[in-house]
């Protein structure tokens, strides 16, 4: 398992994402615990649509932004994206937690990744070089358990 301090290190001060918003679920309780108003900020967001849009606004505005989704609100995420999102030529990480267990398939033109222990830095740096470099969201997968 990662430890979730190690996760906003990496995110903080190598990746440096300041901002993040998400609907609250059990899933992100190890990141929420860890969360450092001194090194990031956080708004709570009424539905997944509004975290979008809030994410997606605040990257606009050139500040590396993250969202925090459950695997049900997929489906939002790929309809805003070609909807609104995908027009705005902006990328921010998307964490979606599994919460059904099932393989989460990427949407048709974003980048995936699933969380993994090994090597996480290292795989974190390149994909937020691909989301920057190609100007898209990237959604990386939490699987139960990965981040204590």
């Amino acid at each position: 398992m990662a430890k979730a301090v190690d996760v906003w290190k990496i995110l903080w001060d190598v990746l440096e994402y300041k901002f993040f918003t998400g609907v609250a679920h059990k899933g992100f309780d190890a990141l929420y615990g860890k969360m450092n108003p001194k090194n990031m900020h956080y708004i709570p967001a009424v539905n997944a649509r509004a975290a979008l849009g809030i994410a997606a606004g605040t990257s606009v505005n050139g500040v590396k932004s993250g969202v925090f989704l459950v695997d049900t609100f997929l489906g939002t995420f790929v309809e805003e994206y070609n909807n609104f999102i995908k027009s705005l030529d902006v990328s921010f990480l998307v964490f979606v937690y599994n919460s059904s267990g099932k393989k989460i398939k990427a949407p048709v033109g974003i980048p995936l990744i699933t969380f993994s222990e090994d090597n996480y830095e290292e795989k974190l740096v390149t994909f937020d070089k691909k989301i920057i470099k190609h100007k898209k969201p990237g959604i990386i997968v939490l699987e139960e358990g990965i981040i204590e």
